[in-house]
């Protein structure tokens, strides 16, 4: 193949990859409220944290959340993990953004991605254009800094939760 066939194609590749990272620092921010919230934190070019919370507040604080990976792929953002290590428990779910909007679509049950009493499908609004740097277990009052997470990211493109939580 000719050097002018090659060099087009490579050209395209980065303008591709490029747009992208574009389309991935709009997803990032805060979402939601008290009640339910999500945060989408910076990883590496192609990946992000993403932190999910559901729960009903006092006076049971009955809910659940869930601490991921999501990969950027054709303008959404996808996570795909297996809850326990077992592939008895597949989680999947989208991202998408509109607007202000980020819209989780679940792939798999809610049950599958740890929530039961709450569904992990819905729609959030954005409170901020700024992640939120830590998350608070609600449950042990120990805080999990979410650019532990993004570090480990981008140094392993491995996500894992333990060590996060301090306190």
């Amino acid at each position: 193949m000719s050097l002018f066939k090659i060099i087009p194609l490579l050209c395209l590749s980065t303008f591709c990859t490029a747009s992208e990272i574009n389309i991935i620092d709009k997803f990032y921010g805060t979402y939601g409220d008290n009640h339910k919230k999500l945060i989408i934190y910076p990883g590496n070019k192609d990946s992000v944290v993403v932190y999910i919370d559901k729960n009903g507040g006092p006076p049971n604080y009955s809910g659940s959340n869930l601490f991921g990976k999501a990969t950027l792929k054709g303008g959404v953002l996808h996570h795909a993990s297996l809850r326990f290590n077992s592939s008895d428990y597949p989680c999947e779910f989208t991202i998408s953004l509109k607007d202000n909007l980020a819209t989780i679509t679940t792939l798999t049950s809610d049950s599958k991605c740890g929530f039961n009493r709450y569904t992990l499908g819905d729609t959030f609004v954005r409170s901020s254009d700024t992640p939120q740097k830590e998350v608070e277990n609600i449950f042990t009052g120990g805080v999990c800094a979410l650019e532990f997470l993004a570090k480990q990211l981008r140094e392993t493109n491995k996500f894992m939760l333990t060590g996060c939580y301090k306190g």
